[in-house]
């Protein structure tokens, strides 16, 4: 068995951030949104669920390699 979750990442990006030469319209406040579907054993905790998700969804919205330029960080992770 295994659990579900729905985890979503808001935030800003500054101007350091790789992805800001993509993005012809960005600005510094303008927010991101990125979301993903997540599976645990029920072997992990609740605790442990919430914080790889964080830290995963964190990497994707830093370009895959660091959390150093992304700002406003808000997350809404629920269980399926």
């Amino acid at each position: 068995m295994k659990y579900r979750y729905r985890g979503k990442i808001s935030y800003t990006m500054d101007e350091h951030h790789p992805y800001v030469k993509y993005d012809k319209e960005w600005f510094k406040r303008k927010e991101y949104t990125f979301e993903d579907t997540y599976f645990f054993s029920k072997s992990y905790s609740v605790e442990d669920i919430r914080s790889l998700i964080q830290h995963d969804l964190m990497l994707v919205a830093g370009g895959g390699y660091s959390t150093n330029y992304i700002n406003n960080i808000r997350f809404e992770i629920k269980q399926l």
